[in-house]
Order: structure tokens, then sequence, then C-alpha cells
């Protein structure tokens, strides 16, 4: 039995570019394409396993940096290269019933 693949698209998306900028090479475009696209679904799935446990993705990421050993406030802002204002937002969430 033969099997036709479904288009996603992209090699359309890539033509369209090649042409305009024939400088590119396709091959690279399209592994760019598609592997963007899987980091959208990852995301997507990963936002909807966390939402099961009442967390953001970054709030989960002070929860790991933090399972590592103690960090100060500035420590964990460095470390997870956010502001002190958005650090502190994020233990604010994390530290409510």
């Amino acid at each position: 039995m033969t099997r036709v693949a479904e288009s996603d698209g992209v090699d359309e998306r890539v033509r369209g570019i090649v042409e305009k900028f024939p400088q590119i090479d396709p091959v690279v475009e399209a592994i760019t394409h598609r592997v963007g696209n899987i980091e959208r679904l990852l995301d997507k799935a990963a936002a909807a396993n966390l939402a099961r446990a009442e967390l953001t993705n970054e709030e989960f990421r002070v929860l790991l940096a933090l399972h590592g050993g103690t960090r100060s406030h500035g420590a964990l802002s460095k470390e997870l290269m956010v502001s002190t204002g958005a650090m502190t937002n994020r233990l604010d969430k994390l530290e409510r019933p």
C-alpha cells in the first residue's frame, strides 16, 4: 500500500522565500520552519501539562532553580535572566495558597 504524506505547507512557503532570496538554502529554511512548528507544539503541550499543577512555565523554572538549593532573590533573577520585579511577581504567585 502506498502512503501519501500530507503537506504541512512548509515546502510552499520555502519556495516563496527562495524566489525572493535565492541565496537562502531551501533545505536549511525548511528545517528551520519545521523545528519552529515543533517548538510551538511542544510549548503548547508543556503549558497544558503545567496547568494541571496550576503553574506557568515561568513559575516552574523558579521551582526547578530552587530545587537545586537556596537562592537569593537577586541570584534567581540573574540565573533565570529576568528583572527583579518580574522575579518578585513570580515568587509572590508561588507563595499564595
